[in-house]
């Protein structure tokens, strides 16, 4: 027969392993929506390459290559165990990412521009739970 201890640990050990689990599914998923907004991404880029003809091959002669205030910057705690964006909302920082394109930019490359700032969100969520993951691993061994 159980002790009342040896079923709290086993109770314990049952939550610690569920929210493993629960964190290991979110972590796939947020791999697979990665994945499609890198896809989406590519698509639109082609696209927009398929629109502008001529036009879209940028060579070294039209790109800007003068130092530019970043739009994203990234916060990683002491830890390490926590990513966070934080946004430069300008609106001359948003149209000038575009602009060497023309006046009428391709609506296809606007929507690469925001599968791009997606994917970078996700993959800083995707840090922090890999990092999460990682701590409950070391916590699990603790527990043998």
């Amino acid at each position: 027969m159980e002790t009342s201890a040896q079923s709290c640990c086993n109770r314990q050990y049952d939550y610690f392993i569920l929210d493993f689990l629960e964190r290991l599914d979110i972590y796939v998923k947020k791999k697979l929506e990665l994945e499609r907004h890198l896809k989406n991404c590519w698509y639109y880029l082609a696209q927009t390459r398929l629109f502008m003809g001529s036009m879209s091959r940028v060579s070294e002669l039209q790109f800007d290559f003068r130092d530019q205030p970043a739009s994203v910057t990234l916060e990683v705690s002491e830890e390490g165990d926590h990513f966070q964006l934080s946004r430069t909302p300008t609106e001359e920082m948003k149209h000038r990412a575009l602009k060497r394109f023309g006046i009428l930019v391709p609506h296809s490359l606007k929507l690469a521009q925001v599968s791009v700032l997606t994917a970078v969100q996700l993959i800083c969520e995707i840090a922090g739970l890999q990092a999460k993951i990682n701590a409950l691993i070391r916590e699990l061994d603790s527990f043998k």
